[in-house]
Order: C-alpha cells, then sequence, then structure tokens
C-alpha cells in the first residue's frame, strides 16, 4: 500500500500580511520553523521520496523538511498552486478589483460554471485534470512511503479528486474551500490501496506542533 503525506508549505509573508505575490511569497520565520518541525515528524515516519511544487516557497519548504528527514525533493509543477490572475499581483486581497474577481469566480463556480475564467487565471478543469496527473504521477513511484510539499487551494483539489471522483465539480470545489482548512504544514495523509483506487485517510493534521 502506497502512504502519501500531503503537506502544505510553511506560513508566508503573503498568508501574514493579505497580499497577492503569486510564485514570489516567501517563508517568514515562523514557516521555516513550522517545516522543520513537520520534517521532524516526516523523518519518524520513514517518508523515501520527497517531491514539492515548483513554486520557491514549497521548495523551501521541501529543503527543510529534506534537512530533517534526510531526503532531497524533486520539484514538479503539477503540484503548484492555483495560478491566479495576474492583474492580483502585489494588490491587497481586500483590494476592490481582487474582490470583484474572486466574487466573481465563486459565484460562477457556485453556478456550476467551471469553466469561467474572469481574467487569466487557471480554470478549475485545468486543475482538475492536473491533479489527476499528479496522483498518476505519485502511483508511479517506486517507493511505497512518499511526501509531497504542495499549497493550500491545489491540495483541496487533489482531496475532492480522491474523495468525489468524477463528481467532484466547481461548486463542490467552493464547498471544500470553505469548510476543508489547509493549514501551513499540516499533513494530509491519503494512500493508494493495493487493489487501486486512492482513499482519504486523515486531513489537516498538526499533532507535530503540540
Amino acid at each position: 500500500m502506497k502512504r502519501v503525506y500531503f503537506v502544505r508549505h510553511g506560513e508566508t509573508d503573503s498568508n501574514v500580511d493579505g497580499m497577492f505575490r503569486g510564485r514570489a511569497a516567501q517563508l517568514t520565520e515562523a514557516g521555516k520553523a513550522q517545516a522543520a518541525q513537520v520534517g521532524e515528524r516526516l523523518k519518524r515516519l520513514g517518508v523515501e521520496t520527497l517531491i514539492s511544487s515548483d513554486y520557491p516557497r514549497a521548495e523551501e519548504t521541501a529543503t527543510i523538511i529534506g534537512e530533517h528527514a534526510g531526503l532531497t525533493h524533486t520539484p514538479s509543477a503539477l503540484f503548484g498552486e492555483w495560478r491566479e490572475p495576474s492583474s492580483f499581483g502585489q494588490k491587497h486581497k481586500t483590494d476592490p478589483l481582487v474582490a470583484k474577481g474572486l466574487e466573481a469566480i465563486v459565484a460562477a463556480h457556485h453556478e456550476g460554471d467551471g469553466h469561467f475564467v474572469w481574467h487569466d487565471e487557471e480554470s478549475f478543469p485545468a486543475m482538475r485534470e492536473r491533479a489527476e496527473e499528479a496522483l498518476a504521477l505519485l502511483a508511479q513511484q517506486g517507493t511505497d512511503r512518499i511526501a509531497v510539499v504542495s499549497h493550500g487551494g491545489f491540495l483541496q483539489v487533489l482531496m475532492g479528486t480522491i474523495v468525489l471522483g468524477d463528481d467532484f465539480s466547481a461548486s463542490a470545489f467552493e464547498r471544500f474551500m470553505q469548510q476543508f482548512a489547509v493549514h501551513n504544514c499540516s499533513i494530509t495523509f491519503a494512500v493508494l490501496l493495493p487493489e487501486g483506487g486512492w482513499k482519504l485517510v486523515t486531513w489537516n493534521d498538526r499533532a507535530h506542533f503540540e
């Protein structure tokens, strides 16, 4: 049975101040400390393979995890975050343009229009397809204990894909966003069963911070 430990990156400057920085968001000192703590836990869990998003904040988190777990990470764009509208760049989440864009995207998703694109952001179907490719990549790994460093939004897409399969829609994704938190450096654990098919075991586990 293949075990996969999905980790959200450590706290970033954007998490703290609410600014949209896209790929440029950087870990805070608290985020680096979180990465060290989850790295120690992953070491105890016997993780053999470490994969990360190719965003700098995820790669830095993975580097710190690797220092503690004795692993070198492999970056993959498949595990990157939702590509937000470029017009959000360097704007606060309360900026009128950002608020208008997010409101339009959320409304379209709730109405079932997963293909809606407000500006130049990644659409829900594109994220859904990427999630399928990411899960296929994990299934092909030659080891049975894998850690993946990714992002809050994309982890919700991955878990929605695992839990709901073909029934995972844009409106379901919005419910996941509202109801299922993914905290920095939490662990979401899933397994690939020998007979095939993924199963979600735990969500947003933060026992390593207690």
